[in-house]
């Protein structure tokens, strides 16, 4: 029997001491106090560990609340930038794609910079 890190032998000679020192008739007084805030403690133990958990779940809802709205927020962004993405490649109703069609106005864009450049 293991009670508190004491063994059996070292658990007698604890209560022989407190039985030489109390007496017979204090002991089942002493025994009934102790029993008490044992279970004190334990009662009191168990609802620092409730109230913990508890807190620690609120907590983590909050959290995971959080990263829920950012999780949502984020791939709504990506969505957007997909749709320009294949907004950029699809065709244009000419037959080029966007991209392409892009690239050709830029492209003209600088030609008429340059061509205005020479002629300066």
């Amino acid at each position: 029997m293991d009670f508190f890190g004491i063994g059996f032998p070292e658990l007698l000679l604890i209560l022989f001491i407190a039985l030489m020192v109390f007496g017979p008739g204090k002991l089942p007084e002493i025994a009934k106090t102790m029993g008490q805030a044992v279970r004190t403690l334990k009662m009191t133990t168990t609802e620092l560990t409730r109230r913990m958990n508890e807190e620690l779940e609120q907590e983590t809802k909050g959290i995971k609340a959080d990263v829920k709205e950012i999780s949502d927020e984020i791939s709504g962004e990506l969505k957007d930038i997909s749709n320009g993405i294949q907004k950029d490649l699809n065709p244009a109703p000419d037959g080029q794609s966007g991209l392409a069609k892009g690239i050709k106005q830029e492209s003209a864009d600088s030609s008429n910079v340059e061509k205005n450049q020479i002629e300066m």
